[in-house]
């Protein structure tokens, strides 16, 4: 039984490496037979230029959310409406100076930052704009609201295939 065992586990390798060699060498032994014909390459700028698109409209979408938290604060007093203001006119100037260079104090590098943990809401509090505690209660709401909206998402995106399919 054992030897039966082997001799398949050594077939189907056998098999696969063959399949596998047997599509390589039919891809190499095609010819271009026409010289004009134009291969574009792939550039950092090709590749680059949806991503642009993308963090725009994901920046775009995080501060919508962010607006929303605030006045959801406000409301129910966590911060006040002066607080919430500084904390908008902080995010604003932060992306201006982001979208005017990304490599303005040599921390960040293929676009990745190096900075402490904590993002915005440890700005916040660094700054002297908001307390520890204002700024926790602000970053678990905004966490909700960002878990509700991905929730929404789905749902939404689940309804469309489910309805496309009947």
């Amino acid at each position: 039984m054992k030897k039966k065992d082997l001799r398949i586990k050594i077939l189907s390798g056998m098999l696969c490496t063959g399949l596998v060699f047997s599509g390589a060498s039919i891809s190499f032994a095609t010819e271009n037979t026409n010289g004009s014909i134009n291969e574009k390459l792939a550039t950092s700028m090709d590749i680059k230029a949806p991503m642009d698109k993308m963090e725009q409209e994901r920046r775009a979408e995080m501060k919508v959310t962010l607006e929303a938290v605030i006045a959801e604060s406000v409301a129910s007093k966590i911060i006040t409406r002066a607080e919430g203001d500084k904390v908008l006119k902080h995010v604003a100037l932060k992306s201006q100076k982001k979208s005017g260079d990304d490599n303005r104090d040599g921390k960040c590098k293929n676009g990745k930052c190096q900075g402490g943990k904590g993002g915005l809401f440890n700005e916040l509090v660094i700054e002297g704009i908001l307390t520890k505690e204002k700024s926790d209660a602000l970053r678990e709401k905004m966490h909700l609201k960002n878990t509700e909206l991905r929730h929404e998402k789905l749902k939404i995106g689940l309804n469309t295939l489910v309805t496309n399919k009947g």
